[in-house]
């Protein structure tokens, strides 16, 4: 009887605590009907809301625009944002407690905060007036919903302060930190290096990559101190938000309207991050009497990141090069914060700051700075500097992407770029008179400006135009233009015009080319069939290369005879299921841990699967060239080589399926949405949370597919992947169709966890099929779901 009266009170608290949680998700939804008043407008503003939750901003003046979206956006996603200007601003644990202490002392020693105020007071006087009015867009959402906010706020028990230009200055640094914020990767490169000679570590990493595979002498140092474990609990801290895998990014690619069925110019980006819920993008329109632009941005940023205005399409796509490394500085052990450079002995900066934590008590955090950068640790005569070029500087982010929204011509956007001086990057830009551009923009070190480094994949005769301006080796880079008749391509970081050699890459410019030589015009359906496609040529290469040696071998058995059936109908497209692509793989994988464990070891060679998604392309490359020096031990040649692990592969699958046939890709590899807050207190937690975290949902893309998914093997799980990032954004734009833009974003429009709009987005993700943002105004009236006025009165 006591049994059950404990299983009616647990039934009923269980019932008491959904109830609640129902309840209070309920009452923070935004109203998206009716009219709203809101006093800091100068007059009436329309939003129309479409059937997927994006809003439709109409103002009769810019300031008032940007006040708007400031306004819906934290309709939205309040919650994100206010995340994110605190990931930014080092204030996580002041909710969240000790727990993200790390984090915050990372970002409270980058010193985005100051940095973002600095650059708030340079900002041109139109710009400062719409950043301005975004935040007070914000603040009205936060003072008309004061007892309505989402539950998140309510849940941890707090009321966010009001917001400030600064805030969203301070984000867009964060973010620009966060575009080279490579270590993990750098780190498995020297770890390799310091395992394997250099040879191997080459045919490893791919040609663009060989310059970061040298052995670092200082970063080898700071790996065997002894003050490592400290520096990584701050390099590479747990929270560790949305972090992209390195080396794995956007592409983006443009057509010119000689090669366009409509005439115009086209352009298609890809953008890709964590799995999380939601997503890091956030779409909408804005129109007023100055401007109409249609795109994305992200949650606290006015304007569009990614998009189009009537006169210009544009994207951009970080470079991920090398852009930090830790220095060590050698501290006098007899004068206090004294360190030793060429000049001689120099006095450090020490800047004295508090970090608030909850359930603990506030933190004194003295900051110290070097001429390479602040100190993340110290102990006694050494520290450990983080050395990132744009940390003494302004990278003008805001002022770069206002500007850029408002450009007309194709010399005004130049201009705006110009004047960017943020994490490197590449613009592609598709004007409405057909031509397309590519500017390559940002600031770079010495090292990074070696062309083998930037452009390794571009043809010869594509130089980079740069000059050095001071004794440092630092220079703003001069922007090239990199120009081609029908098309320009952006792929994986790296700037190219025309890719020359076989990597994920090589996909895309192939699928265009072979349009353009079939005399096929380009148009939107088009841009996104090249986008969703997952075409690869290595594997076909290699799978041929395994028939030959099976057939000179002359060995055959029926369930051999069945996996070469199977293969036979093998292009290289990854489909859900496909059962030859589970054969690739799976010989890829076995080919990876045979010729890679004895050397590395199991836990080196599963980060470097999971950490370097080019890994079949290395594998398929070594197999090719049949080079005797990865022969695994015991074997006499690659051919053998090829057969045993082939059969090896075999049996595997044998065991786990059976009847070859059976094989499903997507039973294989599965993606989940997890709540962004859970990954950021709990990284790679193997527990979901209920209606917070979306998936496991199977996904239909390799490793090596143009729209990729960096898959990680899950330990004791044999044959069975992860995804944790991947394509999460998706805009293909037509410059002479005046009505609608393609996208696709995961999971959704709305971080309110009981909107219509939270999950929406992902079957059409999963299955590639697009949304339309409508650009004209007559389209929507179709398609408008809600409407709301915004009055002054």
């Amino acid at each position: 009887m006591k049994k059950k009266l404990w299983l009616i009170i647990f039934f009923a608290l269980t019932i008491f605590c959904f109830s609640y949680i129902w309840f209070l998700t309920n009452l923070s939804l935004p109203k998206l009907d009716g009219v709203t008043t809101i006093r800091a407008l100068s007059s009436i503003v329309l939003i129309k809301y479409d059937s997927n939750g994006i809003p439709y901003i109409k103002a009769k003046n810019l300031e008032d625009m940007f006040l708007a979206q400031g306004y819906v956006t934290a309709c939205d996603r309040m919650f994100q944002m206010d995340i994110l200007r605190r990931l930014a601003c080092g204030r996580l644990s002041q909710i969240l407690g000790p727990v993200t202490i790390p984090s915050d002392k990372l970002s409270v020693a980058l010193n985005f905060q100051n940095r973002a105020r600095q650059e708030y007071d340079n900002l041109s006087y139109n710009n400062k007036i719409y950043l301005d009015a975004f935040a007070n867009g914000i603040n009205a959402y936060l003072a008309n919903n004061f007892d309505k906010l989402p539950f998140e706020f309510k849940f941890l028990n707090y009321h966010p302060q009001p917001w400030t230009g600064i805030d969203s200055i301070a984000i867009m640094e964060y973010l620009n930190y966060r575009a080279n914020d490579n270590f993990e990767y750098f780190k498995l490169q020297n770890q390799i290096t310091n395992k394997l000679p250099s040879a191997l570590c080459q045919d490893l990493f791919d040609n663009s990559q060989k310059n970061n595979s040298r052995q670092n002498n200082d970063f080898n140092k700071v790996l065997n101190s002894k003050i490592i474990p400290e520096i990584y609990n701050i390099i590479e801290p747990n929270p560790n938000f949305n972090q992209p895998a390195t080396l794995f990014g956007s592409h983006a690619f443009a057509i010119a309207g000689k090669s366009s069925s409509s005439h115009g110019s086209l352009l298609a980006c890809s953008k890709h991050d964590s799995f999380t819920n939601p997503s890091l993008w956030y779409l909408c329109s804005l129109i007023s009497t100055d401007t109409k632009l249609v795109g994305a941005t992200y949650p606290g940023i006015p304007g569009i990141v990614i998009g189009r205005n009537n006169e210009l399409a544009f994207s951009e796509v970080d470079l991920k090069i090398n852009n930090q490394k830790l220095i060590l500085e050698k501290f006098s052990t007899n004068l206090s914060n004294y360190y030793l450079s060429p000049k001689g002995y120099l006095k450090s900066q020490i800047i004295n700051t508090k970090i608030p934590v909850r359930f603990y008590k506030d933190i004194d955090y003295p900051i110290e700075i070097t001429r390479n950068g602040p100190i993340i640790s110290r102990q006694k005569d050494v520290g450990v500097v983080l050395y990132w070029p744009n940390y003494f500087r302004q990278s003008h982010s805001m002022e770069t992407n206002l500007n850029l929204n408002l450009a007309k011509t194709l010399s005004s956007a130049t201009q705006a770029l110009n004047n960017y001086l943020g994490s490197p990057r590449q613009y592609l830009i598709a004007q409405s008179n057909n031509q397309i551009l590519s500017l390559l923009v940002g600031y770079f070190t010495k090292a990074n400006l070696e062309p083998s480094n930037i452009m390794g994949n571009c043809i010869e005769g594509d130089k980079l135009n740069y000059s050095y301006q001071d004794g440092n080796g630092q220079s703003p880079l001069k922007i090239p233009v990199i120009q081609n008749d029908e098309y320009l391509v952006s792929l994986l970081n790296m700037p190219v015009k025309v890719i020359n050699n076989l990597n994920q890459g090589y996909a895309i410019q192939v699928l265009i080319q072979n349009n353009i030589n079939q005399g096929r015009l380009f148009s939107l359906p088009i841009l996104n069939e090249i986008e969703s496609s997952a075409y690869n040529l290595l594997s076909l290469k290699i799978m041929k290369q395994i028939k030959t040696i099976i057939k000179e071998a002359n060995y055959s058995d029926k369930y051999l005879n069945d996996s070469l059936n199977i293969s036979n109908s093998f292009d290289g497209n990854i489909s859900g299921d496909s059962a030859a692509a589970c054969i690739y793989e799976t010989f890829m994988q076995t080919m990876l841990n045979n010729m890679l464990t004895p050397k590395l070891g199991s836990n080196l060679t599963l980060k470097y699967q999971e950490l370097y998604p080019s890994w079949t392309s290395s594998i398929a490359k070594i197999i090719q060239n049949n080079d005797a020096k990865w022969l695994p031990t015991g074997e006499t040649s690659f051919k053998m080589c090829i057969l045993t692990t082939y059969l090896d592969t075999l049996a595997k699958l044998r065991i786990k399926y059976g009847d070859l046939n059976k094989l499903n890709w997507q039973n294989n590899h599965k993606v989940t949405f997890q709540y962004f807050l859970k990954k950021l207190i709990l990284k790679d937690a193997n527990f979901n949370l209920p209606f917070l975290d979306f998936g496991p949902f199977p996904i239909g893309f390799d490793n090596d597919s143009v729209k990729m998914v960096n898959v990680e093997p899950q330990k004791n799980k044999a044959l069975y992947y992860k995804g944790n990032c991947g394509s999460v954004f998706n805009l293909m734009i037509d410059m002479a169709n005046s009505n609608e833009i393609y996208y696709n974003l995961t999971p959704g429009q709305s971080g309110q966890l009981m909107s219509n709009y939270y999950n929406n987005g992902i079957n059409n993700w999963l299955s590639s099929k697009p949304n339309i943002i409508y650009f004209s105004e007559t389209e929507l009236v179709e398609h408008v779901s809600h409407k709301l006025l915004l009055s002054n009165r």
